[in-house]
């Protein structure tokens, strides 16, 4: 009786790497082509030194100081639609012919993306709180083939990842002089992270049939602290600069666990049927992995209080280790507009990078550099409830932006070589061409009184 060798199962660190190393790049956070505050969404994120709103405190703590008042910013990507292409994901190889599909994959996202409230307390002092999802992603990659002729075989391998991550905390805000602002922000962070992969393989070669099904799941779920630096100088009536610092999450409890199972059935030509089962699953693991690494960034703007330019750049460094995630050493900039057209209008535009630290090869996964390009338009209404009252003691905003980013590189597919017999040999990190794109609507609010 032929046999067929099931898919080579991976261990249990490899199989936690395989499922950070999906969720992370695939999908590209709020952090990474989403706007996490309405000034970001009129600029493309280049406000670590133009920022005015509360929430653009993600960007850099020290902005927490421009808020006088009593302000409150509740922002979500109303839309968002991502497209994941990779063009030769499965690859199929017989003795009489080879094979190739994609990977296709296309997801629709409603992101609570932030909401920030703040005020002064005392004329030097300002505190405030942020609430911010970070990373938010549900991308399922299918591809299937079919090859006949002297060997007959059909094939479907799907990949789907669950990512969120979640910040939460206070915010200080401190004026130095009318020069120079620090700024300090402590969150706990909250990350849940699952991956699935599910593969269909059917075989039929000289009257025997063959039928694989394999599915790995892992999922991780940690609570950890992350704190942000930073400061912002004024260098005369028209240009400041900025710089901000983001420690790595530091994970107090990582909850880890994950399983693989196959089932083969093989049925000869005279109608004998052999099946076999295997199960691995690894035990829960709670040793917690860092997730990041350190973000330092830097900005300027340029321009009166009516119009701003900002320019903004962060670096990533490489990380290694055996409890961390590895990542590659990575850069972005950013650079935008936004103009104050009247009272009540406000435009924006700008450009940006969101390149990738990925260094992992697992099946799904992907190490594409993204540029991308963002537009936004802001309404503000003011409020008068008495006649002695000043006509912008209340005020309302409502910013709408649009951005699209795409790129080009490398992704991770899955090869099946069927040469030997009926015997498959299998490749779950094979590096092919890979394309996303990734096109957004920005919803953002806010209010000051």
């Amino acid at each position: 009786m032929r046999t067929l060798d099931s898919i080579a199962r991976l261990p249990a660190g490899a199989l936690v790497t395989m499922l950070l190393a999906v969720s992370r790049p695939a999908a590209a956070a709020p952090d990474e082509g989403f706007a996490m505050s309405d000034d970001a969404a009129l600029m493309a994120g280049a406000v670590a030194a133009s920022g005015r709103d509360v929430a653009s405190v993600w960007y850099n703590p020290a902005l927490l100081t421009h808020n006088s008042r009593l302000r409150a910013d509740v922002s979500a990507t109303a839309y968002g639609v991502r497209f994941v292409r990779i063009p030769r994901g499965l690859h199929l190889q017989t003795r009489s012919r080879a094979e190739a599909a994609a990977f296709r994959g296309r997801d629709f996202i409603v992101v609570p993306s932030a909401f920030a409230v703040g005020s002064a307390v005392t004329e030097h002092v300002s505190l405030g709180f942020g609430f911010f999802t970070s990373r938010f992603s549900d991308p399922t990659l299918v591809a299937r083939a079919e090859l006949r002729g002297f060997d007959t075989v059909t094939a479907e391998v799907r990949h789907s990842s669950f990512t969120r991550r979640y910040h939460a905390g206070p915010v200080l805000g401190v004026r130095i002089n009318p020069d120079l602002d620090l700024g300090l922000a402590l969150y706990g962070v909250y990350d849940r992270v699952s991956a699935s992969e599910r593969v269909f393989l059917e075989r039929e070669a000289e009257g025997a049939q063959t039928t694989l099904l394999s599915a790995d799941e892992s999922n991780v779920r940690s609570y950890g602290l992350q704190a942000a630096f930073g400061l912002k100088g004024n260098l005369g009536d028209m240009l400041s600069a900025a710089a901000s610092v983001r420690t790595p999450v530091v994970p107090f409890f990582q909850r880890i666990e994950g399983s693989a199972a196959s089932l083969q059935t093989t049925t000869t030509a005279e109608g004998l049927t052999d099946a076999f089962s295997d199960y691995e699953g690894f035990p829960v693991q709670r040793r917690p992995s860092r997730v990041s690494t350190w973000t330092v960034a830097t900005g300027l703007a340029i321009g009166p209080r009516r119009w701003k330019v900002g320019l903004d750049a962060e670096a990533s460094p490489r990380q290694d280790g055996v409890t961390s995630l590895g990542q590659s050493a990575r850069w972005n900039v950013r650079a935008g507009m936004r103009w104050r057209l009247a009272q009540r209008w406000t435009l924006g535009g700008g450009v940006f990078t969101d390149r990738n630290d990925n260094r992992q090869s697992s099946a799904g996964s992907l190490r594409v550099d993204l540029y991308g390009v963002a537009a936004g338009v802001r309404y503000r209404t003011l409020v008068t409830l008495g006649r002695r009252e000043r006509e912008d003691r209340i005020a309302f905003r409502t910013t709408v932006g649009v951005r699209y980013a795409g790129g080009r590189g490398r992704g991770s597919g899955f090869e099946a070589d069927l040469l030997e017999g009926a015997t498959i040999d299998t490749n779950a990190g094979a590096s092919v061409p890979a394309d996303l794109h990734l096109l957004s609507v920005y919803v953002g609010s806010g209010l000051a009184f």
